[in-house]
């Protein structure tokens, strides 16, 4: 991917998907890439900003590398791992801002409508992250 993308609202990546940006130009703006019931995707070498939710979200979804990503400004939270995800790799994704959840956020229970905590995650979420710096804006 060369250039911007900017997304009006949340979109899916289906199975068997690599998104890599070329150099430093690969930019997506505005939503978030939802990896929801997928299988073999890699998102590589993007910068996300000013996300409406979480930059990069990965649900009922294994074998995933988010990898080398620059992540600012997600309103929500820039990386979400959750409902039964599994064999996921998540390395060297520093982000910027004030993202109210931080960085990465594992997710073990879901509320259910009658909200009820609800384990999806309990033999799942095999996740292997590596160190990811947190930085602040410079002013």
């Amino acid at each position: 991917m060369n250039g911007t993308i900017s997304l009006s609202s949340m979109t899916k990546v289906t199975s068997d998907k690599t998104i890599i940006g070329v150099g430093t130009a690969g930019r997506i703006t505005g939503y978030v890439l939802n990896v929801n019931q997928a299988n073999n995707v890699v998102i590589r070498n993007l910068t996300f900003t000013g996300s409406a939710d979480d930059a990069i979200n990965v649900q009922y979804s294994t074998h995933a590398w988010i990898d080398h990503n620059d992540l600012s400004n997600a309103y929500d939270g820039a990386t979400d791992i959750k409902r039964a995800s599994d064999y996921v790799t998540v390395s060297w994704n520093p982000q910027t801002g004030d993202s109210p959840e931080g960085n990465l956020r594992l997710a073990d229970n879901y509320l259910t409508g009658s909200g009820t905590a609800e384990s999806r995650n309990a033999s799942r979420c095999r996740t292997c992250r590596t160190p990811t710096r947190r930085t602040r804006p410079r002013t």
